[in-house]
């Protein structure tokens, strides 16, 4: 008797042991499992803390565009000073020839010539930058 007896409680410690490696693994399994929920929320909240900054920096970007394409009452102003300018020197140059000078002698002339120049240039590289901002707009709307 005494061998079923050692036997039984062989057999009992052998289940045991079974269910030890069994839990062993689960728990293994399960803190795997922990770990995958740990990374899910921390990479959600990098997620949303990376959208707000998103958000953030869209609508700044927006209130850049804005203040640029609000330029565009300035530019065509300036558009038509040039207009202006170029009325002006075509005067001067006739009335200076009409005197039998030159236009370049006349200190005035040479500096709205130079202003015009460089304000038609202004006028056409700002009219490039609010159409390429336009169209950035129109793309983060």
């Amino acid at each position: 008797m005494r061998n079923v007896s050692i036997m039984t409680e062989l057999s009992t410690e052998k289940v045991e042991l079974g269910l030890i490696d069994d839990a062993k693994k689960l728990i293994s399994n399960l803190k795997n499992a922990q770990q995958i929920f740990d990374d899910i929320e921390s990479v959600s909240k990098e997620a949303v803390k990376e959208y707000t900054n998103l958000q953030i920096r869209k609508e700044k970007v927006k209130d850049t565009f804005n203040s640029v394409i609000g330029m565009e009452t300035i530019i065509r102003n300036a558009n038509k000073l040039t207009g202006r300018a170029d009325d002006i020197i075509r005067q001067i140059n006739k009335q200076a020839q009409d005197l039998g000078i030159s236009p370049t002698q006349i200190k005035e002339y040479d500096e709205l010539f130079d202003f015009n120049v460089k304000i038609a240039e202004g006028v056409n590289k700002s009219d490039k930058f609010i159409r390429d901002i336009k169209g950035l707009n129109n793309e983060l709307k």
